[in-house]
């Protein structure tokens, strides 16, 4: 007697007497109440290191598409660079032909390969361009020729300047691109590291599935008193009972393994986010370093110089893209992830509450 007169001092109401049946449910409320408290302050961590992971993976995203128009600003402004090189040594060769008559074999020879490596390029309509060209210009008194000669100087250095503005809008293009990556870089790993931290822990799986086994072991004590107590059942403890059901039944859909599904897959994104951009990054700076004005147009492997530059600063707005999008699936996984955990959060603080 001294052992149900303690049981029911537990009650939120005073009882003269107590059945088996409502004996057995007052321990179903103990049990729920030690089961369920204190979940919702479990999950506040978790809920905290998944918005940071979303807010990390954000900055990568963006970080990530500023280095791929950083880039794609950068091949417009190396195409530039290409064209004036062309306009310049263009100048350089005619110059060349009016000065001395005849072509070195060095610019021959360099004429010859660009007529291999763009079909557009004919060297033999070229030459005789050039003979047309050097005919007319002996035609030329000395102060027309010297005119010609001030004039095609004045072409050549406009040319020039052109290539030093556009190597210089290139390098600068280049360097932001090779910053913003790596900042998604360091985004993705980062995002990487806090993704991994917001898994469910086995204990907090544990409690949760304690919880819902109480629940379960309530409603079948609900139901003992329904049935054997009848119209003499205690209408206020049935009532609590139902309210706490109806408040914390809700833990039964919640998918507790999805939380970690969520967790690796936007840790695996991170850790290839980290790859791509670290590979992006590399490539970016070789892009950078090697400038496409540096490259001799009569050295031997000049043209395929240049298609190696265009190939790297291609390959690394490519990788660059992948981060970025790697960087918003994590975003989205960590999203959604935010959203599960506050859904279960609004649980357990309704099933708290009415467990007051």
């Amino acid at each position: 007697m001294k052992k149900i007169a303690f049981i029911l001092t537990l009650l939120p109401f005073s009882a003269m007497a107590a059945t088996d049946a409502e004996i057995e449910l007052t321990g179903a409320f103990n049990k729920v109440r030690m089961q369920c408290r204190n979940i919702s302050a479990e999950l506040e961590p978790l809920k905290k290191m998944a918005g940071i992971g979303t807010a990390v993976n954000a900055v990568g995203t963006l970080a990530g598409a500023g280095g791929v128009a950083s880039g794609i600003a950068k091949y417009e402004k190396d195409k530039n660079v290409a064209t004036s090189m062309g306009e310049k040594y263009s100048i350089e060769v005619i110059k060349e032909k009016l000065k001395d008559k005849e072509l070195s074999p060095e610019n021959q020879a360099a004429l010859k390969r660009f007529q291999d490596y763009d079909t557009n390029v004919n060297w033999t309509e070229i030459e005789a361009g050039l003979n047309k060209l050097s005919e007319e210009f002996d035609k030329q008194d000395s102060q027309s020729k010297d005119n010609v000669l001030k004039e095609l100087d004045a072409k050549e250095a406009a040319a020039q300047a052109r290539i030093d503005e556009n190597q210089k809008q290139s390098d600068m293009y280049g360097n932001i691109r090779t910053g913003l990556f790596a900042t998604n870089t360091a985004t993705s790993i980062a995002g990487a590291i806090v993704s991994s931290k917001t898994g469910m822990s086995g204990d907090l799986k544990n409690k949760i599935q304690a919880c819902v086994d109480s629940l379960t072991a309530l409603e079948k004590a609900r139901t003992r008193v329904r049935v054997e107590d009848g119209e003499n059942a205690n209408a206020t403890l049935m009532s609590q009972a139902q309210n706490i059901l109806d408040k914390c039944n809700k833990y039964n859909n919640v998918d507790t393994s999805a939380f970690n599904k969520l967790a690796k897959g936007a840790t695996i994104t991170g850790a290839l986010g980290g790859v791509t951009g670290a590979a992006a990054t590399a490539t970016s700076i070789a892009g950078t370093t090697n400038k496409l004005s540096d490259i001799d147009l009569k050295s031997e492997n000049a043209a395929k110089e240049m298609n190696k530059q265009e190939g790297v600063n291609v390959a690394s707005n490519i990788l660059g893209g992948v981060t970025a999008v790697t960087s918003l699936t994590g975003t989205v996984l960590n999203a959604t992830q935010i959203k599960k955990i506050k859904d279960v959060v609004t649980i357990a603080e309704e099933c708290e509450e009415a467990l007051k």
